[in-house]
């Protein structure tokens, strides 16, 4: 299935006379109202009849947009489109209402073919990935291919401008698809960024969680138990707890690092990790395999408690 649709194969004109409204299926995510001047504009800027009315129906289809009446945007878009296929903007609008009611194939195609006549759209290009990788979530087929397709365009779109929205969900992607070398390298660039705008109210929060996510993925990436590596990725869970003392996900990621690396430290992390939160199951059972490994039999007692705790919360579905 092919979803990048080349203006030099196909007429966006035709596209609206051949592909009608679908359905009034919900599209559940966050809305953000748009504007005229948020995206890339039109090449084209002459100030024709035609061009007057083009301004007009944009003006009412995000109007309609930011009321949330999405078909009625795209009805107003369609109209508009028929007049000045050409118009990057307009098709932009139209992908983004489209998404909006979970056509997503269709807000594919627009989105393509606002790239087609705006290919410096960073936005249309993220959002394009975006909706790649919703589509993707919903879609029994062609997962693969919907993954790259997005990971394509977030580089292409960080190519075109640096923004760490775009670098985040590009780390995320790298990591879901296991690239991790890439996502290492990601990680890094994000990270000296973000120092360099330090002192922004989530500089903590953001930073910790970088740090988390490349201790993951030099985790995830350790070979045949190569040591160095979990070193490595020990490192950067301790910098993530510099940032995030009170983080239970990070000292419960340190315990597994620890345990890899047979390191006493791991009985301590995870500690820390049940003492902010006790309900959850993996970390009951990690404390009993660290205790079961010893040679005092009340920490091995101890450790058979912890498995029937982890057992009982399973249960519970934590």
């Amino acid at each position: 299935m092919v979803y990048n649709l080349s203006l030099n194969r196909i007429n966006p004109k035709n596209i609206l006379q051949t592909n009608p409204i679908k359905s009034n299926l919900s599209f559940q995510g966050n809305i953000k109202p748009i504007s005229e001047d948020s995206f890339i504009k039109s090449k084209n800027s002459n100030t024709s009849p035609e061009k007057a009315q083009t301004k007009i129906l944009l003006k009412e289809a995000i109007k309609a947009f930011n009321s949330e009446h999405y078909q009625r945007s795209i009805l107003i878009l369609e109209r508009m489109l028929e007049n000045d296929p050409e118009s990057a903007l307009g098709w932009h609008c139209l992908a983004s209402s489209q998404k909006q009611l979970g056509q997503l194939k269709d807000a594919i195609e627009s989105y393509s073919f606002a790239i087609e006549l705006n290919p410096n759209s960073a936005n249309s290009l993220k959002l394009r990935a975006d909706t790649k990788i919703k589509l993707a979530a919903s879609e029994n087929e062609d997962k693969e291919i919907l993954y790259s397709d997005a990971l394509r365009d977030y580089e292409r779109s960080l190519d075109i401008k640096e923004s760490t929205q775009v670098r985040d969900s590009q780390i995320s992607l790298l990591i879901k698809l296991k690239k991790y070398d890439r996502a290492i390298e990601s990680l890094d660039k994000a990270i000296e960024l973000c120092k360099e705008k330090s002192g922004g109210a989530d500089f903590n929060k953001k930073m910790a969680n970088y740090h988390y996510l490349k201790g993951i993925s030099l985790f995830a990436s350790a070979r045949n138990g190569y040591s160095e590596t979990f070193e490595k990725a020990k490192e950067e869970f301790t910098t993530a707890l510099n940032y995030a003392p009170n983080s239970e996900k990070i000292y419960y990621q340190r315990a597994r690092t620890n345990y890899r690396l047979n390191s006493d430290e791991a009985k301590q992390d995870i500690e820390c990790a049940i003492n902010i939160n006790d309900q959850n199951s993996k970390y009951w059972k990690l404390y009993s395999k660290i205790l079961l490994q010893s040679e005092n039999p009340n920490e091995v007692q101890l450790g058979i408690d912890c498995l029937a705790q982890a057992v009982s919360l399973e249960n519970q579905g934590k």
